[in-house]
């Protein structure tokens, strides 16, 4: 319903903050289908909220002078009003961390010597470029006083643990196709491609670092 009242909007052309509200409210209903704490999305959804999210950072690249924030109360939102910036209470980084922790107990309830394994495995490249596209608005915005300290520490702390897990996911994927007998060798001789490549671009980083 959430999703045909966004394509509604957007076709009446109701400007970027409607869109941005809806799009908020859509993370949040999908979210909150979970209501234990121990219970984990199941992937179609989670990889849904991925689109989702993805959208709304691509809506805030497209309209530099809205803001989403969430020290704008809710009271104070300005969804409406094209002649004054687009203002609405939230979080887009708060939704990328949302969906880290969904990935993780995802594979924490998974069978690790499965194929569904390996399925959900996958979906670490689509969290990854939601990552590198949520830093790079970061980056763009750090300067408008938009985020608190707390989420830009938490988004690069994401960042790097997803690059330093990348190697050890990867060994992984090759255990479990190897456990399956979907072609063993010729995935560890990918993965140890992926593993030279990775150490020797940190040794570069390293390098440049300590110069």
């Amino acid at each position: 319903m959430l999703e045909e009242l966004y394509n509604t909007a957007h076709e009446h052309r109701l400007g970027g903050g409607v869109l941005a509200k809806i799009l908020n409210s859509v993370i949040s209903a999908l979210s909150e289908l979970s209501t234990h704490m121990n219970e984990c999305m199941d992937y179609a959804r989670w990889s849904r909220i991925v689109g989702v999210v993805d959208g709304l950072f691509d809506l805030l690249n497209d309209n530099p002078q809205m803001i989403l924030s969430l020290s704008v109360e809710e009271d104070n939102e300005n969804v409406s009003n094209a002649d004054q910036p687009y203002k609405i209470h939230g979080s887009a980084l708060m939704n990328v961390h949302l969906l880290d922790s969904e990935f993780t107990k995802m594979l924490q309830n998974a069978d690790y010597y499965s194929t569904d394994y390996v399925e959900k495995l996958k979906g670490e490249k689509e969290l990854c470029a939601l990552i590198d596209k949520s830093v790079d608005y970061v980056d763009q915005r750090i300067d408008d006083g938009i985020f608190t300290q707390e989420e830009i520490c938490k988004l690069y702390m994401l960042k790097i643990e997803h690059l330093c897990y990348k190697v050890h996911l990867a060994f992984r994927v090759c255990i479990v196709r190897e456990n399956v007998g979907r072609g063993a060798v010729s995935t560890k001789l990918a993965c140890t491609t992926v593993i030279l490549n990775y150490r020797t671009s940190l040794l570069f980083f390293i390098f440049l670092s300590l110069r």
